[in-house]
């Protein structure tokens, strides 16, 4: 375990909205430029002059004017645990719709920011998520990239061999899950923990990685609107720390399952508990409230020490937007948990002609990414019981994927064609050339 306020930094990837594709830089905050807070009370706010906000200056930039590429792009990052590279995968946007798209680019910086070409992966995916976890890299499609999904979907890079391999997609990409997003994740007890966010509620799923399963994890139904978490979690012992959708909320709860007495790992039954939600009372807040899509990370420096960074849109100008950084600790235990915060700052970030920018990827490279392997794993027979009223009455079908007929991507891909042929069917029955009928309207005339 890493001591106690033993980070110095914290770096910040952040990602700028341009009028056809999307440029980053690389932000670093000293720990100690920021404010200390005076008897624990906010600072800051709508009499703040912002010209007095110190303004940031990128430590590194990526994909600027000279950057080249016949495609639309995004991008998404991650840093292997060992502190040594942070990894950048650009992920080319489809065009035409559903043109399958082979990626050119892939990226790692060491800790001089200094880049280097690796092997890309073996398939672009628009929107993904980029995860470190026990040494390597992992590249999963979300699923509301459906239909524009190529297979394979979910890759594996090892740095080491600088090689990436297949690995078993994500269960039910389909047509009803394709406005669901995959928000956060944690890495703990030899699986990848994912947080979803659908249309109408909250899911969750895990990976494990040894046996390569995908598992279907059921929610705590209580307090369920603190869930779905966000970002990368950080896992201490048998607890999970979080942020919440909303800004200045840090959720803690704890991921299990049943015992599985036979060693079949496929038959255990996965749980995501009760959440208790901390609220960052203290903070320096900046001069106009964040509006628009507010991003933020959290990022752990150390014991149940933390940052969170958070940024969103400033309507009052279009030449910087506001960036804010508070490290806080956690105190107590159990129900009478709490924040107390440290210190707190808001910096300036020129936009640069951009649209506006959100926080990608936040760390530290003082401190390596905590990933409780499957022999750390243990669950508290007190935490068992306390979960037991609704674990007790989740039925054992829940934790199967479905299985009946759906609509995937060959299916998706047959049913538009056939749209397009019955279209041109329609206009040369009705001798009306180049008029289609919108589907679910009927002529009149």
């Amino acid at each position: 375990m890493e001591k106690v306020d033993q980070a110095e930094s914290i770096l910040i990837m952040v990602k700028f909205d341009m009028d056809d594709s999307f440029s980053g830089a690389i932000y670093e905050i000293k720990l100690d430029q920021l404010q200390p807070l005076e008897h624990g009370k906010s600072v800051g706010g709508s009499n703040t002059d912002p010209s007095t906000l110190p303004m940031l200056k990128p430590v590194a930039e990526l994909f600027g004017k000279g950057w080249k590429t016949e495609e639309l792009f995004l991008f998404d990052c991650a840093r292997i645990g060992s502190l040594s590279k942070l990894y950048v995968l650009v992920n080319q946007i489809p065009c035409p719709y559903l043109k399958p798209v082979t990626p050119e680019y892939a990226f790692a910086f060491d800790r001089s920011l200094v880049s280097e070409l690796i092997s890309p992966p073996k398939t672009t995916k628009q929107y993904c998520l980029v995860i470190s976890a026990y040494g390597m890299l992992y590249y999963l499609a979300q699923p509301l990239c459906f239909p524009q999904i190529q297979e394979p979907s979910f890759e594996r890079y090892d740095p080491a061999s600088d090689s990436w391999e297949s690995l078993p997609p994500f269960p039910d990409y389909s047509l009803d899950q394709a406005q669901t997003e995959m928000t956060g994740y944690a890495v703990c007890y030899g699986y990848i923990l994912l947080s979803m966010q659908t249309e109408k509620k909250y899911e969750a799923v895990a990976f494990h990685i040894h046996s390569r399963t995908w598992h279907k994890v059921k929610t705590s139904p209580e307090n369920p609107y603190y869930y779905p978490f966000y970002g990368r979690a950080v896992v201490l012992g048998s607890t999970i720390y979080a942020l919440a959708h909303n800004l200045d909320l840090v959720l803690v709860f704890s991921f299990w399952w049943d015992s599985d007495k036979d060693g079949d790992i496929v038959k255990r039954r996965h749980f995501l508990g009760t959440p208790l939600s901390l609220l960052i009372t203290a903070k320096c807040h900046p001069p106009r409230r964040l509006l628009g899509d507010r991003t933020q990370n959290l990022v752990h420096l150390g014991g149940r020490y933390f940052c969170v960074v958070q940024t969103g849109q400033n309507i009052d100008s279009s030449e910087y937007q506001y960036m804010c950084a508070t490290t806080f600790r956690i105190a107590g235990d159990g129900q009478e948990m709490h924040i107390k915060t440290v210190r707190s700052s808001v910096f300036r970030v020129a936009i640069e002609g951009n649209d506006e920018f959100e926080v990608q990827f936040s760390f530290t490279p003082d401190c390596n990414d905590i990933e409780p392997v499957e022999e750390q794993y243990f669950v508290s027979s007190a935490l068992a019981e306390r979960e037991s009223a609704w674990t007790s009455k989740v039925k054992d079908d829940f934790f199967s994927f479905p299985t009946g007929p759906k609509l995937g991507l060959e299916a998706f891909r047959t049913k538009k064609e056939d749209e397009k042929e019955e279209e041109k069917k329609d206009i040369r029955s009705q001798n009306v050339p180049g008029f289609v009928v919108p589907h679910g309207y009927h002529r009149i005339f």
